[in-house]
């Protein structure tokens, strides 16, 4: 198993980020401080009790779009999950049938007013590699601080 870290700049943020698939890894990361942790679930042996207590505490919100996918794929519940995508149209003040849904990206520029890549190659990449492409470190990170910021932005209003 490696760990690998890497400093990811986005806007004026150099975001600390571990990527592993080590639980032993995963377990000291939490604590440590708030960091990006790209847990290759895929690869890991199990689910560090860590992250288990961390997505099964109510006072922590689960901001992003993945909670559904984590309780399918791997059995962790998100104790208290964030709509984000209605959040962020409630706060722009579009909804309704037949919208077009804007998605992170859009969100990110239009809440935070930051200009987010996400470049298709990357998107559609093997998310499932070993060891992860830089770009595709890059782009969990960047999703993950977006997410973060919007929920941020749009939970302390």
């Amino acid at each position: 198993m490696s760990t690998t870290r890497y400093t990811v700049p986005f806007g004026s943020a150099m975001i600390d980020t571990t990527v592993t698939s080590d639980t032993a890894a995963a377990d000291e990361w939490l604590r440590v401080g708030t960091k990006c942790l790209v847990l290759q679930m895929f690869y890991a042996n199990r689910v560090p009790a860590a992250i288990r207590g961390l997505l099964g505490d109510p006072a922590v919100r689960c901001v992003g779009e993945d909670a559904a996918k984590l309780s399918d794929d791997y059995g962790l519940v998100c104790a208290a999950p964030v709509d984000l995508e209605g959040r962020c149209n409630e706060y722009l003040g579009i909804g309704g049938l037949g919208r077009r849904r804007l998605g992170l990206k859009g969100y990110a520029r239009e809440v935070l007013g930051m200009t987010m890549e996400k470049p298709w190659h990357v998107t559609m990449s093997n998310w499932e590699r070993r060891q992860l492409e830089v770009a595709q470190v890059q782009y969990a990170c960047i999703d993950a601080y977006v997410s973060y910021k919007l929920g941020e932005r749009l939970l302390d209003n």
